[in-house]
């Protein structure tokens, strides 16, 4: 038997990016219309999320199709901010967000460390212990800050990349492709939130000062797997549909274990039974960390 939301890791590729065109509704489908693409029909019920790029545009008809058919809407337009928004064409599940906000309130901190663990695991780092020994949620940030520093460091000797320094309004195309993937990531890992009946406001390391904490816990799982060797050795510049288009090949890679994994993980924390070993077991006896 089939689980729920099977559809998510077994069907609908993470998303599809579309420029200079326009999306609306055609003798019932939903249809691109552009230069580039000609007339091209769009399956909804086969893409978790649609991103508009420069110069496209989306009726309110076609906009109501997507969501009725669980295909949630992103607009990147260019430079480090994507504009989200997500519509539910059903009435969702209230008991699953209910569990996640319980289990955040009473596991919320080893819920972190076991998302921190994951992320290193996926780099086949082993951090465990390390981890552990972070007492609060600030101990764990910091620590994470300071990896992060180590990271990007890394990533600059294996490239050769001199005098780079991680700035959000940094203009050099470093910084660039990172802000744009960075919030792709953002936006799909939304999308999977909101298909699992959760919320991507209630985080577990991140979302203490901004909305979409728990989109930012996932999407910081993947993304050094998923974007950070192809933003660092392309030399020449990419548009943002070539670095759109290298970004679902990557996560199309292995069967979608990526999205799989993220997957797994709402799941889990909208479980009725949910707990710290069972999160443990289950994430790394069926993801293969």
């Amino acid at each position: 038997m089939n689980r729920i939301y099977d559809f998510l890791t077994t069907e609908k590729e993470p998303f599809l990016y579309i420029e200079k065109s326009i999306i609306c509704m055609k003798d019932g489908f939903l249809t691109i219309l552009s230069g580039s693409y000609g007339k091209t029909t769009i399956p909804p019920s086969s893409h978790l999320l649609l991103m508009l790029g420069a110069g496209t545009s989306i009726t309110q008809e076609a906009a109501i199709f997507a969501a009725q058919n669980d295909m949630h809407i992103a607009f990147a337009r260019g430079g480090s901010n994507i504009h989200s928004f997500f519509m539910e064409g059903r009435y969702q599940d209230p008991k699953r967000l209910v569990n996640q906000v319980n289990n955040q309130q009473k596991y919320k901190f080893e819920i972190a460390k076991e998302l921190m663990k994951i992320r290193f695991k996926l780099l086949n780092e082993n951090k465990d212990e390390e981890i552990e020994l972070c007492e609060n949620i600030d101990n764990l940030t910091l620590y994470e800050a300071r990896w992060a520093k180590s990271l990007y460091r890394k990533y600059c000797i294996k490239y050769k990349i001199n005098n780079f320094k991680r700035d959000f309004d940094g203009v050099d195309i470093i910084n660039k492709r990172l802000n744009v993937l960075n919030n792709v990531l953002y936006s799909l890992c939304s999308a999977i939130i909101l298909n699992c009946s959760l919320n991507p406001s209630i985080g577990f390391i991140h979302g203490y000062s901004r909305r979409g904490g728990f989109a930012f816990d996932l999407a910081d799982l993947i993304k050094t797997k998923t974007v950070f060797d192809f933003v660092f050795s392309e030399k020449e510049d990419k548009t943002i549909r070539q670095l759109m288009y290298k970004t679902m090949s990557v996560l199309k890679k292995d069967n979608k274990k990526y999205i799989k994994l993220l997957v797994k993980i709402c799941l889990i924390l909208g479980e009725d039974d949910f707990s710290i070993e069972k999160f443990r077991k289950e994430i790394y006896d069926n993801i293969n960390l």
